[in-house]
């Protein structure tokens, strides 16, 4: 079953209530489906600040995950990095 909806609620949340942005941490995960995926973006489209700056930024070090990431376009448009503390180091704002 998908709780792709009930991710967004929570990224969503997540970054409202943080003004320097969220940082999704994926370092432990295995897999990511397309409805993971799709709620990264669908967040990080709510949440992208008028002035350009990041709000939403992943870590991930698996590479199956770096890999389904790169594949789907998302290491373009959302910050992807190793760590909890580079990709935090990746926002802007």
């Amino acid at each position: 079953m998908s709780h792709e909806e009930e991710l967004r609620g929570e990224l969503r949340a997540a970054v409202a209530a943080q003004p320097r942005g969220v940082v999704v941490d994926l370092t432990e995960c295995e897999f990511i489906d397309s409805s993971g995926v799709r709620a990264l973006l669908l967040s990080r489209e709510a949440q992208h600040s008028e002035e350009g700056s990041e709000r939403l930024a992943v870590a991930a070090s698996s590479e199956q995950i770096l890999r389904i990431l790169s594949v789907m376009g998302i290491d373009r448009v959302i910050p992807i990095q190793p760590t909890v503390e580079e990709a935090a180091a990746a926002l802007t704002g």
